[in-house]
């Protein structure tokens, strides 16, 4: 320590040796040449005495020091002062930028909304003049030119990447480092465009994570440049990812396109084809159900035209019949008329009343007649009574009871009897 102060002593002796030299020589050239217009100097102590008073001083300052420790301790209690003043200042110069940080970014928020403002009707600037102007009246109030897409990407790196009520770091490392980290897009809103800002694409977690341990650690700015760096790294390295995907799907989607495209031409062709097919089929159907209908179309006229004769010839057998009918009919009455007369006759002979016949008479009757006749004879009598079915029904009765009709005859009988029977009770539901 004594060697150190005393070089230091030995310095400030060279040095004034020096000067007393200097100004003796300037004396020296004022005695040979005079200086015209010089203005007096004011007194000065004669340099050599100053300079060895002060060595003087030195050497006896140095003699009189203290012993080297106690001289240790109170530099070692006067570094820890000053290390806590020094400390102080930085804490208090933060806080001031923090301060500060907060106003400067608010003010690019302030910003952003004038050129919303600017660049909207009834204004409608163009967004660079917008810029230019309040880029003007930053720079007058900061005595700095400010850059002010800068500022406001620095606004939104704040608010996207701090969490709420957090504290606030210096501007520039929001200026300089994380606005890389946020962007801005146009988008069309209500027929006016609109800045939209946003992190990065596909690194918001990073960016947030990367934000929060600078505001932890207390990361310099060189270090918050150095993270900021490699997210926009991940950032390009995962866009171009995403766009060789899309990429990729795009034209999936494209082949997928194309081979539905040629599934449905051909899917059309095949149908076509089989629309061909099936008309060819149909004009051929056509034409043979055209064949048939006109062969049905024959035959129901052939089978009509027959029926027709048929009808023809039924109806003049009907006519034919009935004209037999009544020719047979007319012979049974003119026969039952002329038995009637026998009988009648008889019946005169006989001295019974005219109109009447007796069975004897018409046992007689029977006896000369022929069948045909006595069957028409007897059916004239049966139709002249008031209730011939009642007649009929009797003479059935007697046939199927009297013992010389042969059983064949008797069984018919009994059957007619039943079936008349029934008829008249069918009749008499019916009325």
């Amino acid at each position: 320590m004594k060697n150190r102060m005393k070089a230091a002593v030995e310095a400030v002796a060279v040095d004034a040796v020096d000067a007393v030299d200097a100004v003796a020589a300037v004396d020296a050239v004022a005695a040979v040449e005079p200086v015209a217009a010089v203005e007096p100097v004011a007194a000065v102590e004669p340099v050599a005495a100053v300079a060895a008073v002060a060595a003087v001083a030195a050497v006896d300052a140095v003699d009189a020091v203290e012993p080297v420790e106690p001289v240790a301790a109170d530099m070692k209690a006067a570094t820890k002062r000053a290390d806590a003043l020094a400390a102080r200042a930085v804490s208090e110069w933060r806080r001031g930028e923090r301060a500060g940080a907060l106003s400067q970014l608010k003010a690019g928020g302030i910003a952003g909304e004038y050129l919303a403002l600017a660049t909207d009707a009834p204004l409608e600037m163009s967004r660079e003049g917008a810029v230019q102007r309040v880029g003007g009246l930053l720079a007058e109030a900061a005595g700095a030119s400010v850059n002010v897409n800068r500022a406001i990407a620095a606004h939104h790196s704040h608010r996207l990447l701090a969490a709420p009520d957090a504290p606030v770091l210096a501007y520039r490392y929001y200026r300089d480092a994380f606005s890389q980290l946020v962007s801005r897009r146009v988008e069309r809103r209500d027929g006016r465009a609109v800045d939209v800002w946003e992190i990065v694409p596909h690194v918001a977690v990073e960016a947030q994570a990367l934000y929060g341990e600078v505001l932890a650690t207390g990361r310099d700015l060189a270090g918050a440049h150095d993270g900021v760096r490699k997210i926009l790294a991940v950032s390009a390295d995962r866009e171009g990812r995403a766009k060789l995907l899309a990429s990729e799907a795009q034209r999936l989607i494209a082949e997928a396109a194309a081979a539905a495209r040629t599934v449905a031409e051909e899917g059309a062709e095949n149908a076509r084809r089989k629309a061909e097919a099936v008309a060819q089929i149909a004009v051929a159907s056509g034409a043979d159900a055209d064949k048939e209908a006109s062969a049905a179309a024959d035959a129901d006229a052939k089978r009509a035209e027959t029926d027709a004769k048929e009808a023809k010839r039924a109806q003049m057998t009907a006519a034919l019949q009935s004209a037999r009918l009544k020719d047979q009919s007319e012979q049974n009455e003119k026969r039952a008329t002329s038995i009637r007369a026998k009988a009648e006759g008889v019946a005169g002979k006989a001295g019974a009343p005219a109109g009447a016949v007796t069975p004897a008479q018409m046992v007689r009757v029977g006896s000369v007649s022929l069948p045909k006749d006595l069957a028409g004879s007897l059916f004239a009598s049966i139709m002249a009574n008031p209730s011939p079915e009642d007649v009929l029904l009797e003479l059935m009765v007697l046939a199927a009871s009297h013992s010389k009709v042969s059983d064949p005859i008797r069984r018919a009988a009994a059957a007619f009897g039943r079936a008349a029977k029934a008829n008249v009770r069918f009749v008499a539901d019916a009325a």
